[in-house]
């Protein structure tokens, strides 16, 4: 805003404040007042979301080790399987034998020979470092023929070998295959399977087992270097009559248990690649900024009012604005016509 005193010829004096359009002293303070402000701010959402550097990388936090039978080194379970077959007719016996089953890792390369197992017999010792699942195979009872007043139990102690505490979940598994002609296709309703898995006792007629999907019997906490015991027995009381097979060929009942262990890895979660910024990054960052700088221009054009005439009332154009102050104190905006008719 420049302005000036002149003397006119045959008047007063008078001062005449010519307007070039500029920001006074003042508002452009405060128009720097209000970018910085936005400036500050922008800075701060920035470094909110990250995207403060320009350049460089940077690198993710490491994820927290998962629980569960998902793939990867992260995760392990563990599974002992047993199965066994039983028939009515004569008494036989059967022994327990054990085959080696693998462990598959996380590439799906089998390790024949990383489990061993004997019922009755040694410790399974289960580790399911960095990989998926292993499985132990043993046959329960074999090809048992079961008579009237039978009970069987084979036990299987389990050792957790794994890099930390796991939880042991115990899991049935039935079936049975019904001959044709056979007179004992109810032989379900006389048979009760029983276990005892660490403590954890129970026993279920195997008609109602039949018509589940694999129901849990028991989970239970397994420290690591710890072992449990996981007792399965049969049981066919000895009043039974009428689920013998009468000389027909017998329904054979079957049953598989499955014990898994699983918890968390203590392993060394391999480190993600640093991430870099990319060009879309710092686009975004030049973008906002260049947005807050719209901002606050807009913010300084709207603080230039535009000026009208006080006698015709039109907006008096950049550079012609003229602020006459009288002597005394009375102040009237003018246009450039307006002034010459004026004087």
């Amino acid at each position: 805003m420049a302005a000036r005193t002149v003397i006119l010829p045959g008047a007063e004096p008078q001062v005449l404040r010519y307007d070039d359009g500029a920001l006074s002293a003042r508002a452009r303070v405060l128009a720097w007042l209000i970018a910085t402000v936005l400036l500050i701010g922008g800075a701060g959402v920035l470094a909110a979301a990250g995207l403060t550097p320009l350049t460089g990388a940077r690198t993710p936090a490491q994820p927290a080790p998962a629980a569960g039978t998902s793939t990867g080194t992260s995760t392990g379970t563990s599974t002992g399987t047993s199965t066994g077959t039983a028939t009515t007719g004569g008494v036989g016996t059967s022994t327990g034998t054990a085959t080696t089953g693998g462990t598959e890792t996380s590439t799906g390369t089998a390790v024949d020979g990383a489990i061993r197992a004997e019922w009755d017999g040694g410790t399974v010792h289960v580790d399911w470092t960095g990989a998926p699942y292993a499985t132990v195979e043993a046959e329960f009872v074999g090809d048992r023929v079961a008579a009237p007043g039978d009970r069987v139990t084979r036990t299987l102690d389990l050792a957790n070998d794994g890099p930390s505490d796991a939880v042991m979940t115990v899991q049935l598994s039935v079936g049975q295959e019904l001959p044709a002609g056979t007179a004992n296709a109810d032989l379900a309703e006389a048979v009760d399977l029983f276990w005892d898995i660490a403590g954890v006792t129970g026993s279920e007629r195997f008609a109602v087992l039949l018509d589940q999907d694999r129901p849990t019997i028991a989970e239970v906490a397994v420290p690591r270097g710890q072992t449990v015991r996981v007792t399965i027995g049969f049981e066919l009381p000895a009043d039974v009559t009428r689920h013998t097979n009468a000389g027909t060929d017998s329904t054979a009942l079957q049953f598989q248990v499955q014990a898994r262990m699983q918890g968390e890895t203590t392993g060394v979660v391999p480190s993600s690649p640093e991430l870099a910024i990319t060009g879309a990054q710092v686009a975004g960052v030049a973008l906002l900024v260049l947005g807050l700088l719209v901002v606050g221009w807009l913010l300084v054009l709207i603080a230039r009012r535009r000026t009208r005439c006080d006698d015709c009332g039109r907006p008096i154009r950049r550079g012609e604005d003229c602020t006459v102050h009288h002597i005394d104190g009375r102040r009237r905006v003018l246009c450039a016509d307006c002034r010459v008719l004026d004087r």
